[in-house]
């Protein structure tokens, strides 16, 4: 008999660990807050969006939703002052935030892990939305194309 080895994704490791790093600043922040629970929201000196209310919406869906705002603007509050960061030291008109890079790095990363399959299958995705493996007689109501 043959043996069927698995080859595992040197990739998903690392997925697990960012998953559950941003969990843990989730449930760090939840702790740490002292505002946790009140009724009174987050506020900064930055824009705000209202959204608007319907009769659909229940208290508990809006106090699910308070709560979710009040963790992730704690997130967002500890981490933009770092993301967007000026690199440029005003060389560049508008400057060049940090988020630039690491989004740069980022897909240099996985365009590596992944052997550039970006790049090679380009062509194969053309091919499909141009419905070249269609098959008339497969299940669903929109082509390849219409789903992009």
């Amino acid at each position: 008999m043959k043996e069927i080895t698995l080859k595992s994704n040197p990739i998903a490791g690392d997925f697990h660990r960012i998953r559950s790093f941003i969990v843990l600043l989730l449930l760090i922040s939840c702790i740490c807050d002292p505002a946790w629970g009140q009724s009174n929201p987050v506020t900064d000196s930055g824009p705000t969006i209202e959204t608007p209310t319907t009769e659909n919406n229940t208290t508990a869906n809006n106090g699910l939703q308070k709560k979710i705002d009040q963790v992730f603007g704690q997130v967002v509050k500890w981490t933009a002052p770092v993301l967007f960061v000026d690199l440029s030291g005003g060389t560049i008109p508008g400057g060049l935030p940090l988020i630039v890079l690491v989004l740069l790095l980022g897909g240099i990363y996985f365009s590596l892990c992944y052997a550039f399959i970006n790049i090679r299958l380009f062509g194969h995705s053309f091919a499909v939305i141009r419905g070249k493996y269609d098959n008339p007689n497969d299940h669903g109501e929109i082509t390849h194309f219409q789903a992009l």
